[in-house]
Protein backbone atom coordinates (compact mmCIF):
# COMPACT_ATOMS: atom_id res chain seq x y z
CA UNK A 1 0.00 0.00 0.00
CA UNK A 2 2.62 2.22 -0.88
CA UNK A 3 1.04 5.39 -2.55
CA UNK A 4 -1.39 8.35 -1.03
CA UNK A 5 -4.87 9.54 -2.81
CA UNK A 6 -3.05 11.86 -4.67
CA UNK A 7 -0.93 9.05 -6.80
CA UNK A 8 -4.04 7.87 -7.19
CA UNK A 9 -4.37 11.04 -9.50
CA UNK A 10 -1.56 9.27 -11.80
CA UNK A 11 -3.22 6.40 -11.68
CA UNK A 12 -6.50 7.30 -13.33
CA UNK A 13 -4.56 9.61 -15.46
CA UNK A 14 -3.15 7.15 -16.92
CA UNK A 15 -6.06 4.43 -16.82
CA UNK A 16 -5.79 4.82 -21.02
CA UNK A 17 -5.04 0.41 -21.92
CA UNK A 18 -7.35 -1.48 -19.66
CA UNK A 19 -8.72 -3.17 -22.49
CA UNK A 20 -6.12 -6.17 -21.58
CA UNK A 21 -7.83 -6.08 -17.64
CA UNK A 22 -11.22 -8.16 -17.59
CA UNK A 23 -11.13 -10.80 -15.42
CA UNK A 24 -15.12 -10.74 -15.19
CA UNK A 25 -16.44 -9.46 -18.38
CA UNK A 26 -15.04 -7.85 -21.75
CA UNK A 27 -13.47 -5.24 -22.07
CA UNK A 28 -15.52 -2.23 -24.39
CA UNK A 29 -15.22 0.87 -25.80
CA UNK A 30 -16.29 3.64 -23.64
CA UNK A 31 -15.80 7.56 -23.47
CA UNK A 32 -17.42 8.09 -19.80
CA UNK A 33 -15.37 7.96 -16.67
CA UNK A 34 -18.11 6.57 -14.50
CA UNK A 35 -17.12 3.89 -11.76
CA UNK A 36 -20.17 2.36 -10.85
CA UNK A 37 -20.44 -0.72 -8.20
CA UNK A 38 -23.75 -2.57 -8.73
CA UNK A 39 -25.59 -5.74 -7.32
CA UNK A 40 -25.81 -8.61 -10.02
CA UNK A 41 -29.56 -8.62 -9.01
CA UNK A 42 -30.44 -4.75 -9.72
CA UNK A 43 -28.39 -4.94 -13.26
CA UNK A 44 -27.54 -8.67 -14.75
CA UNK A 45 -24.72 -7.24 -17.16
CA UNK A 46 -26.08 -3.87 -18.10
CA UNK A 47 -24.27 -0.79 -17.72
CA UNK A 48 -25.72 1.67 -15.31
CA UNK A 49 -23.83 4.52 -14.65
CA UNK A 50 -24.39 6.71 -11.18
CA UNK A 51 -26.57 6.86 -8.58
CA UNK A 52 -28.32 4.61 -6.41
CA UNK A 53 -31.92 3.13 -7.10
CA UNK A 54 -34.52 1.07 -5.26
CA UNK A 55 -32.67 -2.46 -7.20
CA UNK A 56 -29.32 -1.73 -5.37
CA UNK A 57 -27.20 0.28 -7.29
CA UNK A 58 -24.81 2.13 -6.13
CA UNK A 59 -22.34 4.82 -7.02
CA UNK A 60 -18.68 4.14 -6.26
CA UNK A 61 -16.84 7.14 -3.82
CA UNK A 62 -19.46 9.92 -4.51
CA UNK A 63 -17.18 12.38 -2.32
CA UNK A 64 -14.27 11.74 -5.67
CA UNK A 65 -14.28 13.53 -8.35
CA UNK A 66 -11.88 11.72 -10.53
CA UNK A 67 -10.88 14.79 -12.57
CA UNK A 68 -10.64 16.85 -10.00
CA UNK A 69 -8.63 15.01 -7.35
CA UNK A 70 -5.66 13.64 -9.74
CA UNK A 71 -2.49 15.22 -10.55
CA UNK A 72 -2.48 16.23 -14.66
CA UNK A 73 1.16 16.40 -14.80
CA UNK A 74 4.12 15.51 -13.71
CA UNK A 75 6.92 16.06 -16.33
CA UNK A 76 9.73 18.87 -15.91
CA UNK A 77 10.83 20.68 -19.01
CA UNK A 78 13.97 23.18 -18.59
CA UNK A 79 13.85 26.22 -20.11
CA UNK A 80 15.70 26.47 -23.19
CA UNK A 81 17.48 30.03 -23.38
CA UNK A 82 20.23 31.98 -25.48
CA UNK A 83 22.99 31.29 -23.14
CA UNK A 84 25.62 33.88 -22.25
CA UNK A 85 28.35 35.34 -24.68
CA UNK A 86 31.66 35.63 -23.77
CA UNK A 87 34.40 38.28 -24.21
CA UNK A 88 38.18 36.92 -25.39
CA UNK A 89 39.25 37.68 -22.09
CA UNK A 90 36.71 35.48 -20.77
CA UNK A 91 37.16 32.93 -23.98
CA UNK A 92 40.87 32.87 -22.58
CA UNK A 93 39.82 32.14 -18.51
CA UNK A 94 38.45 29.04 -20.08
CA UNK A 95 41.21 27.93 -22.27
CA UNK A 96 43.58 28.54 -19.03
CA UNK A 97 40.73 26.28 -16.96
CA UNK A 98 41.13 23.56 -19.97
CA UNK A 99 44.70 23.39 -19.80
CA UNK A 100 44.85 23.04 -16.05
CA UNK A 101 42.28 20.42 -15.98
CA UNK A 102 43.78 16.63 -14.94
CA UNK A 103 41.03 13.84 -15.30
CA UNK A 104 39.74 12.73 -11.97
CA UNK A 105 40.32 9.09 -11.23
CA UNK A 106 38.36 7.05 -13.57
CA UNK A 107 34.70 6.64 -11.94
CA UNK A 108 32.76 3.37 -12.36
CA UNK A 109 30.03 4.92 -15.55
CA UNK A 110 28.45 1.56 -16.58
CA UNK A 111 26.32 1.61 -20.01
CA UNK A 112 26.19 -1.62 -21.99
CA UNK A 113 23.48 -0.84 -24.32
CA UNK A 114 23.43 -1.65 -27.71
CA UNK A 115 23.09 1.28 -28.86
CA UNK A 116 22.10 4.67 -28.16
CA UNK A 117 18.72 5.89 -30.50
CA UNK A 118 18.77 9.59 -30.21
CA UNK A 119 22.08 9.78 -30.60
CA UNK A 120 22.14 7.97 -34.00
CA UNK A 121 19.11 10.58 -35.20
CA UNK A 122 19.70 13.58 -34.28
CA UNK A 123 21.58 15.70 -36.69
CA UNK A 124 25.44 16.54 -37.24
CA UNK A 125 25.11 19.79 -35.65
CA UNK A 126 23.06 18.31 -32.83
CA UNK A 127 25.52 15.17 -32.40
CA UNK A 128 28.76 17.31 -32.08
CA UNK A 129 27.38 18.98 -29.04
CA UNK A 130 26.22 15.61 -27.55
CA UNK A 131 29.72 14.59 -27.65
CA UNK A 132 30.87 17.74 -25.80
CA UNK A 133 28.40 17.26 -23.48
CA UNK A 134 29.25 13.67 -22.79
CA UNK A 135 33.27 14.78 -21.97
CA UNK A 136 32.16 17.42 -19.84
CA UNK A 137 29.73 14.42 -18.02
CA UNK A 138 32.32 11.96 -18.04
CA UNK A 139 34.37 13.75 -14.99
CA UNK A 140 31.85 16.11 -13.51
CA UNK A 141 33.92 16.68 -10.55
CA UNK A 142 35.84 19.97 -11.36
CA UNK A 143 34.87 22.88 -13.07
CA UNK A 144 38.66 22.88 -15.45
CA UNK A 145 36.93 20.40 -17.35
CA UNK A 146 36.01 22.26 -20.36
CA UNK A 147 35.09 21.38 -23.71
CA UNK A 148 35.40 23.58 -26.74
CA UNK A 149 34.66 23.12 -30.29
CA UNK A 150 33.72 25.56 -33.22
CA UNK A 151 30.13 25.51 -34.98
CA UNK A 152 29.18 26.32 -38.07
CA UNK A 153 26.40 28.14 -37.24
CA UNK A 154 24.92 31.02 -35.99
CA UNK A 155 25.48 31.49 -31.93
CA UNK A 156 24.25 34.38 -31.57
CA UNK A 157 20.37 33.25 -32.43
CA UNK A 158 18.46 31.26 -30.08
CA UNK A 159 16.48 29.13 -32.21
CA UNK A 160 19.74 27.22 -33.40
CA UNK A 161 20.75 26.86 -29.93
CA UNK A 162 16.91 24.81 -29.59
CA UNK A 163 17.87 23.06 -32.45
CA UNK A 164 21.20 21.83 -31.82
CA UNK A 165 22.25 22.41 -28.44
CA UNK A 166 18.86 21.87 -26.57
CA UNK A 167 18.05 19.24 -28.70
CA UNK A 168 21.25 17.52 -27.90
CA UNK A 169 20.89 17.88 -24.19
CA UNK A 170 17.33 16.22 -23.98
CA UNK A 171 19.06 13.31 -26.24
CA UNK A 172 22.07 12.73 -23.82
CA UNK A 173 19.71 12.41 -21.10
CA UNK A 174 17.68 10.12 -22.32
CA UNK A 175 19.87 7.26 -23.83
CA UNK A 176 21.84 8.08 -20.80
CA UNK A 177 19.85 7.60 -17.68
CA UNK A 178 23.66 6.67 -15.47
CA UNK A 179 24.81 10.48 -16.46
CA UNK A 180 21.12 11.80 -14.20
CA UNK A 181 23.35 15.11 -13.41
CA UNK A 182 23.56 15.70 -17.06
CA UNK A 183 19.77 15.85 -16.90
CA UNK A 184 18.98 19.35 -15.50
CA UNK A 185 15.71 17.93 -14.10
CA UNK A 186 17.97 16.45 -11.25
CA UNK A 187 17.99 19.82 -9.25
CA UNK A 188 21.26 20.45 -8.88
CA UNK A 189 23.53 20.05 -11.40
CA UNK A 190 23.41 20.99 -15.05
CA UNK A 191 25.95 21.86 -18.12
CA UNK A 192 27.16 25.69 -18.26
CA UNK A 193 27.20 26.36 -21.93
CA UNK A 194 28.42 29.64 -23.11
CA UNK A 195 29.90 31.47 -26.87
CA UNK A 196 32.14 33.61 -28.20
CA UNK A 197 30.41 37.09 -28.76
CA UNK A 198 31.71 37.62 -31.98
CA UNK A 199 32.23 34.99 -34.37
CA UNK A 200 35.94 34.16 -35.86
CA UNK A 201 37.50 34.99 -38.93
CA UNK A 202 35.98 31.45 -40.45
CA UNK A 203 32.69 32.67 -39.57
CA UNK A 204 32.76 29.92 -37.18
CA UNK A 205 31.34 30.37 -33.24
CA UNK A 206 33.37 28.95 -30.43
CA UNK A 207 30.95 27.38 -27.60
CA UNK A 208 32.59 26.30 -24.13
CA UNK A 209 30.73 23.66 -21.91
CA UNK A 210 31.30 22.71 -18.36
CA UNK A 211 29.39 21.82 -15.34
CA UNK A 212 27.73 24.55 -13.78
CA UNK A 213 29.47 23.59 -10.59
CA UNK A 214 31.29 20.58 -9.49
CA UNK A 215 29.64 17.35 -8.48
CA UNK A 216 32.27 16.68 -6.03
CA UNK A 217 30.10 13.05 -4.45
CA UNK A 218 29.59 11.71 -7.61
CA UNK A 219 32.01 9.01 -7.02
CA UNK A 220 29.84 7.91 -3.73
CA UNK A 221 26.87 8.28 -5.29
CA UNK A 222 28.26 6.84 -8.79
CA UNK A 223 28.59 3.56 -6.25
CA UNK A 224 25.49 3.41 -4.82
CA UNK A 225 23.95 3.64 -8.33
CA UNK A 226 25.73 0.40 -9.53
CA UNK A 227 25.15 -1.43 -6.32
CA UNK A 228 21.15 -0.85 -6.57
CA UNK A 229 21.13 -1.90 -10.26
CA UNK A 230 23.55 -5.10 -10.05
CA UNK A 231 21.25 -6.37 -7.18
CA UNK A 232 18.03 -5.47 -9.29
CA UNK A 233 19.53 -7.00 -12.65
CA UNK A 234 20.78 -10.21 -10.12
CA UNK A 235 18.04 -12.54 -10.95
CA UNK A 236 17.02 -11.32 -14.70
CA UNK A 237 18.73 -13.65 -17.40
CA UNK A 238 20.24 -11.70 -20.11
CA UNK A 239 19.19 -14.83 -22.06
CA UNK A 240 15.65 -14.12 -21.53
CA UNK A 241 13.23 -13.53 -24.45
CA UNK A 242 12.68 -9.72 -25.26
CA UNK A 243 8.84 -9.94 -24.00
CA UNK A 244 10.24 -11.59 -20.80
CA UNK A 245 12.54 -9.41 -19.91
CA UNK A 246 10.30 -6.19 -20.80
CA UNK A 247 7.82 -8.03 -18.10
CA UNK A 248 10.11 -8.97 -15.65
CA UNK A 249 11.94 -5.39 -15.59
CA UNK A 250 8.45 -4.01 -15.47
CA UNK A 251 6.64 -6.21 -12.66
CA UNK A 252 10.03 -5.79 -10.64
CA UNK A 253 10.25 -2.06 -10.45
CA UNK A 254 6.59 -1.80 -9.87
CA UNK A 255 7.28 -3.68 -6.52
CA UNK A 256 10.21 -1.77 -5.88
CA UNK A 257 9.40 2.08 -6.42
CA UNK A 258 6.93 4.92 -4.88
CA UNK A 259 5.40 7.84 -6.65
CA UNK A 260 6.77 10.92 -5.14
CA UNK A 261 3.89 12.85 -4.17
CA UNK A 262 6.42 15.72 -2.75
CA UNK A 263 8.02 16.39 -5.88
CA UNK A 264 4.31 16.12 -7.30
CA UNK A 265 2.96 18.66 -5.05
CA UNK A 266 5.95 21.00 -5.38
CA UNK A 267 6.33 20.80 -9.15
CA UNK A 268 10.80 21.05 -8.39
CA UNK A 269 12.95 19.24 -10.40
CA UNK A 270 14.35 16.71 -7.75
CA UNK A 271 16.34 13.38 -8.40
CA UNK A 272 12.81 11.89 -8.37
CA UNK A 273 12.63 12.92 -11.92
CA UNK A 274 15.80 10.49 -13.03
CA UNK A 275 16.71 7.16 -12.82
CA UNK A 276 19.06 7.47 -9.53
CA UNK A 277 15.96 8.42 -7.70
CA UNK A 278 13.91 5.46 -8.39
CA UNK A 279 16.98 2.85 -8.06
CA UNK A 280 18.29 4.77 -4.99
CA UNK A 281 17.00 8.00 -3.58
CA UNK A 282 15.45 11.63 -4.37
CA UNK A 283 16.90 14.66 -3.37
CA UNK A 284 15.48 14.06 0.38
CA UNK A 285 17.15 11.04 1.14
CA UNK A 286 13.61 9.16 0.15
CA UNK A 287 14.60 5.80 -1.38
CA UNK A 288 13.12 4.51 -4.19
CA UNK A 289 11.03 7.17 -5.20
CA UNK A 290 10.38 9.20 -8.47
CA UNK A 291 7.90 10.65 -10.96
CA UNK A 292 7.32 9.41 -14.65
CA UNK A 293 10.61 10.34 -15.97
CA UNK A 294 12.57 8.63 -12.82
CA UNK A 295 10.08 5.78 -14.08
CA UNK A 296 10.64 5.67 -17.30
CA UNK A 297 14.45 6.70 -17.34
CA UNK A 298 15.17 3.63 -14.78
CA UNK A 299 13.28 1.17 -17.11
CA UNK A 300 15.59 2.20 -20.30
CA UNK A 301 18.79 2.13 -17.96
CA UNK A 302 17.61 -1.38 -16.92
CA UNK A 303 16.82 -3.30 -20.24
CA UNK A 304 19.60 -1.40 -21.71
CA UNK A 305 21.62 -3.82 -19.11
CA UNK A 306 20.02 -6.53 -20.74
CA UNK A 307 20.62 -5.89 -24.04
CA UNK A 308 17.52 -4.42 -25.08
CA UNK A 309 17.18 -1.15 -27.23
CA UNK A 310 14.73 1.34 -24.87
CA UNK A 311 14.38 5.22 -25.11
CA UNK A 312 11.68 7.82 -24.30
CA UNK A 313 8.51 8.91 -25.51
CA UNK A 314 7.56 12.46 -24.02
CA UNK A 315 4.03 14.47 -24.70
CA UNK A 316 0.73 15.38 -23.14
CA UNK A 317 -1.48 13.04 -21.35
CA UNK A 318 -4.87 13.64 -20.00
CA UNK A 319 -7.79 11.53 -18.39
CA UNK A 320 -11.52 12.39 -17.96
CA UNK A 321 -12.26 15.82 -18.90
CA UNK A 322 -8.76 16.76 -17.68
CA UNK A 323 -6.64 19.28 -19.60
CA UNK A 324 -3.59 17.35 -21.04
CA UNK A 325 -0.55 18.09 -19.10
CA UNK A 326 3.17 17.25 -19.45
CA UNK A 327 4.21 13.63 -18.97
CA UNK A 328 6.99 11.01 -20.16
CA UNK A 329 6.99 7.28 -20.73
CA UNK A 330 8.79 4.23 -22.95
CA UNK A 331 9.05 2.92 -26.24
CA UNK A 332 10.93 -0.16 -26.19
CA UNK A 333 12.15 -2.38 -29.49
CA UNK A 334 11.72 -6.42 -29.30
CA UNK A 335 12.62 -7.66 -32.55
CA UNK A 336 12.08 -6.01 -35.41
CA UNK A 337 9.01 -4.08 -33.35
CA UNK A 338 8.63 -1.40 -31.09
CA UNK A 339 6.27 -1.18 -27.67
CA UNK A 340 5.08 1.39 -25.79
CA UNK A 341 5.30 1.10 -21.63
CA UNK A 342 4.31 3.44 -19.09
CA UNK A 343 5.73 2.29 -16.18
CA UNK A 344 4.84 4.87 -13.91
CA UNK A 345 1.00 4.64 -14.59
CA UNK A 346 0.85 0.92 -14.34
CA UNK A 347 2.14 0.90 -10.73
CA UNK A 348 -0.75 3.83 -9.92
CA UNK A 349 -3.40 2.01 -11.30
CA UNK A 350 -2.47 -1.16 -9.21
CA UNK A 351 -1.84 0.72 -6.02
CA UNK A 352 -5.39 2.67 -6.62
CA UNK A 353 -7.19 -1.04 -6.59
CA UNK A 354 -4.53 -2.29 -3.85
CA UNK A 355 -5.75 0.68 -1.42
CA UNK A 356 -9.53 0.26 -1.95
CA UNK A 357 -10.58 -1.77 0.57
CA UNK A 358 -9.11 0.33 3.41
CA UNK A 359 -11.29 3.53 2.29
CA UNK A 360 -14.75 1.20 3.01
CA UNK A 361 -14.05 -0.64 6.01
CA UNK A 362 -17.30 0.03 7.33
CA UNK A 363 -19.10 -0.79 4.48
CA UNK A 364 -19.52 -4.50 4.43
CA UNK A 365 -20.15 -5.17 0.36
CA UNK A 366 -17.96 -2.37 -0.79
CA UNK A 367 -15.03 -3.36 1.55
CA UNK A 368 -15.17 -7.59 0.32
CA UNK A 369 -15.90 -6.41 -3.87
CA UNK A 370 -12.43 -4.47 -3.17
CA UNK A 371 -10.45 -6.91 -0.83
CA UNK A 372 -11.59 -9.49 -3.65
CA UNK A 373 -10.38 -7.56 -6.30
CA UNK A 374 -7.08 -6.55 -4.62
CA UNK A 375 -6.75 -9.99 -4.19
CA UNK A 376 -7.31 -11.66 -6.94
CA UNK A 377 -4.30 -12.35 -8.96
CA UNK A 378 -5.99 -12.45 -12.59
CA UNK A 379 -7.25 -8.99 -12.07
CA UNK A 380 -4.45 -7.08 -10.48
CA UNK A 381 -2.17 -8.40 -12.97
CA UNK A 382 -4.12 -7.32 -15.94
CA UNK A 383 -4.56 -3.76 -14.27
CA UNK A 384 -0.47 -3.38 -13.45
CA UNK A 385 -0.27 -4.15 -17.39
CA UNK A 386 -2.33 -1.88 -19.08
CA UNK A 387 0.14 0.40 -20.24
CA UNK A 388 2.05 -2.40 -21.67
CA UNK A 389 3.68 -3.53 -25.06
CA UNK A 390 1.03 -0.55 -26.70
CA UNK A 391 0.82 0.07 -30.51
CA UNK A 392 1.54 4.08 -30.51
CA UNK A 393 -1.95 4.07 -32.32
CA UNK A 394 -3.48 2.36 -29.17
CA UNK A 395 -1.98 4.41 -26.47
CA UNK A 396 -3.09 8.18 -28.05
CA UNK A 397 -6.87 7.59 -27.60
CA UNK A 398 -8.17 4.88 -26.07
CA UNK A 399 -11.25 4.36 -24.02
CA UNK A 400 -12.18 1.39 -21.89
CA UNK A 401 -14.47 -0.85 -19.82
CA UNK A 402 -13.39 -3.26 -16.74
CA UNK A 403 -15.70 -5.42 -14.75
CA UNK A 404 -14.97 -7.41 -11.64
CA UNK A 405 -17.59 -9.34 -9.68
CA UNK A 406 -16.77 -10.48 -5.95
CA UNK A 407 -18.32 -13.81 -4.77
CA UNK A 408 -21.15 -11.63 -2.72
CA UNK A 409 -22.71 -10.88 -5.89
CA UNK A 410 -21.46 -7.16 -6.07
CA UNK A 411 -19.55 -5.81 -9.01
CA UNK A 412 -17.56 -2.89 -10.23
CA UNK A 413 -17.00 -1.67 -13.74
CA UNK A 414 -14.79 0.78 -14.43
CA UNK A 415 -14.76 3.01 -17.02
CA UNK A 416 -12.19 5.50 -18.21
CA UNK A 417 -11.18 7.24 -21.38
CA UNK A 418 -7.68 8.78 -21.88
CA UNK A 419 -5.87 10.43 -24.63
CA UNK A 420 -1.55 11.09 -25.59
CA UNK A 421 -0.06 13.52 -28.00
CA UNK A 422 3.48 13.75 -28.43
CA UNK A 423 5.30 16.77 -28.53
CA UNK A 424 6.35 16.45 -31.94
CA UNK A 425 1.98 17.05 -32.71
CA UNK A 426 1.67 20.17 -29.86
CA UNK A 427 4.90 21.90 -29.98
CA UNK A 428 7.17 20.87 -33.26
CA UNK A 429 9.41 24.16 -32.89
CA UNK A 430 10.78 23.16 -29.35
CA UNK A 431 13.60 21.09 -28.13
CA UNK A 432 11.39 18.00 -26.93
CA UNK A 433 9.52 18.73 -30.36
CA UNK A 434 11.97 18.62 -32.81
CA UNK A 435 13.34 15.37 -30.55
CA UNK A 436 9.94 13.55 -30.50
CA UNK A 437 10.09 13.50 -34.05
CA UNK A 438 13.02 11.49 -34.42
CA UNK A 439 11.03 9.15 -32.11
CA UNK A 440 10.54 5.56 -33.02
CA UNK A 441 6.51 4.46 -33.89
CA UNK A 442 4.89 1.23 -32.61
CA UNK A 443 2.51 -0.33 -34.97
Amino acid sequence: MKKTAIVIACLLTFAVMLSACTPSGEAESSSSEDTVIQTSESSGESDVSGGSDSSGSAEFAPDISFDEAFPTGDLFLPETFLPESITEAQEEDLNRSARAYTPAETLDIRNTAPSFYFYEHISKEAQQVYDAMYMVAMDPTTLDNVVNFRVSWDASKRENWVKYYWVAERALSFDHPELWWANPANGTYSFYPTYTVNPYSDGTYGIYIRMNQAYTDVKKDIEAFNKAVDAFLSDIDAGASGETLTRLVHNKLLTLCTYNDRVWKDQSADLARTAYGALVADSMGAANTALCSGYSLAYVYLLQQRGMEATIVEGLAASGSNQPSGHLWNIVKDGDKWFEFDVCWDDNMLEYVLNLPRQYTNDPNRYQLFSEAANDYYFTDSISHCMYRLTTSSIRDYSMQVRFTASNGWYWDWKHYSVRYRFDETDPNSADGILMKLAPIAE
